[in-house]
């Protein structure tokens, strides 16, 4: 499917929304398309998106409900993620702070076994999500300058 007609298809769905959220997943699409729409991408890019748009995103069908086009969806970013190496913003700043809360209250809880101090656990979090969140902003600000970033626009 090209990804003029996987457009229009999502348009169908928008209009057929009546929840917020359900707008809002049609509306994420709608971006991710235009935003892959205008991108510079090689043909074999092209083609491989063309091709995961009828294998992951329309596999369902244009009778497809809300609750499958999310989970879709989120097939469709993973693919780009992993396939053809574009991500949202922020993502690598959202993959860090995560990491950084769970290596954090894990060193934390190490730390209160072995020392007096009896907020370790918050320290070791607050370490955690300060050297997460620089090291994924770092990483995100390195993606957008290799122009592997979705429009922002495309994040929600």
């Amino acid at each position: 499917m090209k990804i003029q007609q996987a457009t229009q298809s999502i348009e169908v769905f928008l209009r057929r929304a009546k929840k917020k959220s359900d707008t809002r997943i049609a509306e994420s699409l709608l971006e991710t398309l235009g935003s892959l729409s205008e991108r510079e991408l090689s043909q074999a890019q092209r083609h491989s998106i063309e091709d995961a748009l009828d294998r992951i995103l329309f596999r369902d069908g244009p009778e497809a409900n809300f609750k499958q086009l999310k989970r879709n969806r989120n097939r469709f970013m993973a693919f780009l993620r992993d396939e053809i190496a574009l991500v949202t913003p922020g993502y690598y700043t959202t993959l860090g702070v995560a990491l950084g809360v769970a290596f954090g209250a894990s060193i934390g809880t190490g730390l209160q076994g072995v020392s007096d101090v009896s907020n370790a656990l918050a320290l070791g979090v607050a370490l955690g999500v300060a050297l997460g969140a620089a090291f994924g902003g770092i990483t995100d600000s390195e993606a957008a300058r290799q122009n592997k970033v979705l429009n922002p626009k495309a994040s929600t």
